[in-house]
């Protein structure tokens, strides 16, 4: 299964200038942090305890160094470069971003999201026009219950984990629905030949890493981590190397407490692990195809539950 895994390396040689540069504004290890206010103001996310997203959805890194942070409660899409200066707002008088989930873009830097009001992926272009839209709240087959993660194949293919329905909606360049493939643990990722690498959970075998086609039927099984391994792992991504990073929750699943990241190389083997601050954010990491991971962590406590800022973390 190497071969699949070491076709990440084209894209990490495209990216690697810009992952250097924004590594310097983190600082050294995991000491130093990009900080975004969650005050009001032109540039920072704001946090309601009245809004159903009361956070923040989660960030993403594009190929060229920008941030993106889906501002949920502030009904907006954030965009800073790689030292923490806001490049970009997109917004809209019609409501357009109310609700902002996961990002992602197509080979060509546009821009996709999930409004989690619709339920529906949403294509802009730079003006913050709408392009083109698909999915939608339902039972069908082409609709969604719930919204996870989105993520565009190099092919523009467009996959959608529904997370409550336990599927991963496959959806053409134009929005046609494609298939529905079984996945039943939150996070997917896709390797440079647009085929997807997912996990399953079942209790008599553990997680397992599956690798599927969306013009195939079939699927192969990478490998398996046993039953007493681990629990609740969300599946992060990918690094060239086949190496898969997965979190972990620590001490009776506290929303408050630390998560544990386990590393896995492409045989399963166990590699490493170490402790990251729990985030609210539903979608709180982010690696690149080098394996630097980048954590969303917020100075939210139990006693002080409305966090005030957001540090973007280098791990």
């Amino acid at each position: 299964m190497n071969l699949y895994y070491n076709k990440f390396l084209i894209y990490t040689l495209l990216v690697a200038a810009f992952v250097l540069s924004f590594a310097t504004a983190f600082a050294e290890g995991e000491s130093g942090a990009l900080n975004i206010s969650f005050s009001a103001g032109k540039g920072r996310a704001g946090v309601l305890k009245t809004y159903s997203y009361n956070y923040p959805y989660g960030f993403k890194i594009s190929r060229d160094g920008s941030l993106y942070l889906s501002n949920t409660p502030g009904d907006s899409i954030l965009q800073f470069d790689f030292i923490g200066r806001l490049i970009k707002s997109y917004t809209s008088d019609k409501g357009l971003f109310a609700a902002a989930g996961d990002v992602t873009f197509d080979g060509d830097g546009m821009l996709y999201f999930a409004s989690l009001k619709t339920m529906q992926v949403v294509k802009v272009d730079m003006l913050s026009n709408e392009m083109m839209r698909f999915g939608g709240y339902g039972t069908a087959e082409g609709e969604l219950l719930s919204i996870y993660q989105i993520e565009a194949a190099a092919g523009k293919k467009i996959f959608v984990q529904d997370a409550l329905s336990g599927k991963i909606n496959a959806y053409s360049p134009t929005g046609s629905f494609i298939k529905k493939i079984d996945c039943n643990v939150p996070g997917f990722a896709i390797n440079s030949m647009g085929q997807l690498l997912y996990f399953m959970y079942d209790r008599f075998t553990g997680y397992s890493l599956m690798l599927s086609d969306v013009n195939e039927k079939s699927f192969a099984r990478v490998f398996t981590i046993g039953c007493g391994a681990a629990e609740g792992l969300e599946f992060i991504g990918a690094d060239y190397k086949g190496n898969v990073y997965l979190a972990a929750p620590l001490g009776n699943f506290d929303q408050y407490g630390d998560r544990e990241i386990i590393v896995y190389n492409a045989n399963g083997m166990y590699l490493s692990n170490y402790r990251v601050k729990r985030s609210q954010l539903a979608r709180q990491f982010f690696v690149f195809g080098d394996g630097s991971l980048y954590s969303a962590e917020t100075d939210a406590t139990a006693s002080s539950p409305v966090p005030t800022k957001m540090s973007i973390r280098k791990y």
